[in-house]
């Protein structure tokens, strides 16, 4: 993800994408931009992808991306770190119901932004609700089992079974 001059303060908010990216922001601006509602929910996000290896390595499987909404999974399977990222981005004026969210492992998932872990039964999916202008990311350590993921990663690593 890119953040643009202003994305912290919604400057430009509404325009077509990079239309305003230019335009003077001002040290008004500036100044106020670390009060921001956006600039700290930002900075939630940039921390989480710091301290979360799937976030920042894993590969990327797609699973929707339609309008307003967007749902995929960060999978980082090294002899070092086995996790799982399921990230869901709502982008609309209203929230966003995912239902059920397949290709996810069973055990314990944790919502790494909202906190609280919750067990998916194997085969089960993820169903989850994501606030109008929002994102949820849900994690879970190791190993990769359920056997559509397990394709779709040889797939995306060009690998055939």
């Amino acid at each position: 993800p890119v953040v643009y001059y202003g994305s912290e303060t919604g400057f430009e908010r509404g325009a077509a994408e990079h239309a305003g990216n230019r335009n003077y922001y001002g040290q008004v601006r500036v100044d106020a931009g670390p009060a921001h509602p956006i600039h700290a929910n930002l900075r939630r996000i940039a921390q989480l992808r710091k301290e979360t290896p799937a976030l920042q390595r894993g590969l990327m499987i797609p699973l929707e991306f339609d309008g307003d909404r967007a749902a995929f999974l960060r999978v980082l399977q090294t002899a070092e770190t086995q996790q799982t990222a399921l990230v869901l981005l709502n982008k609309g004026d209203d929230e966003a119901r995912f239902v059920p969210v397949a290709m996810v492992d069973g055990g314990s998932w944790v919502d790494a932004l909202g906190g609280g872990a919750f067990e998916v039964t194997a085969g089960g999916g993820i169903e989850a609700v994501v606030p109008a202008h929002s994102v949820r990311v849900f994690l879970r350590e190791g190993t990769v089992s359920d056997p559509g993921l397990i394709a779709a990663l040889e797939r995306a690593m060009g690998r055939r079974r």
